[in-house]
């Protein structure tokens, strides 16, 4: 099926968040939005695809960064890889991939292996149009990549 926004429900799905208005996030018949976009495949099977939050909308098409990322990952000599929107005046966001590369590698050659790997194996609405190489990449406390702050060092 198609990628959806996740939705649940049962007797132990919280009823609200902290600091926020009771129902918040919630359908008015009592469903939870999670936040994920997921998909069901033929025998009923659920899969997370990524956050809705993380979604890129380029040209009106919907970009999962975690699909691209999968991609620009299996390149040889990237040590990680993510993928976050960047604002863009013409499409609204483009994807812009932030690559720390391993140790040693050569940062053009690299580049240039990039881009053939993602013309070869992503749509074009879901190649990068920006590129940058970081020593690291921004994480929060948990450690999480922070693709806010990707955004937002885009234009620095």
């Amino acid at each position: 099926g198609a990628d959806s926004v996740v939705e649940a429900r049962s007797g132990s799905v919280m009823n609200g968040y902290l600091n926020r208005p009771l129902g918040e996030g919630f359908t008015a018949d009592g469903w939870w939005r999670t936040g994920d976009i997921g998909r069901f495949d033929e025998d009923g099977y659920l899969f997370l695809q990524g956050r809705a939050s993380d979604l890129i909308i380029t040209g009106g098409h919907n970009v999962q960064p975690a699909e691209v990322e999968r991609v620009l990952a299996s390149v040889f000599g990237v040590a990680e890889v993510a993928v976050a929107g960047v604002p863009d005046e013409r499409w609204g966001q483009i994807v812009g991939a932030f690559v720390v590369a391993q140790p040693g590698v050569e940062l053009a050659r690299l580049l240039s292996e990039l881009r053939s790997v993602a013309d070869l194996e992503l749509a074009p609405s879901q190649r990068p149009r920006q590129w940058r190489f970081l020593a690291e990449l921004p994480r929060n406390a948990l450690g999480k990549v922070t693709r806010s702050r990707l955004a937002v060092m885009s234009a620095e």
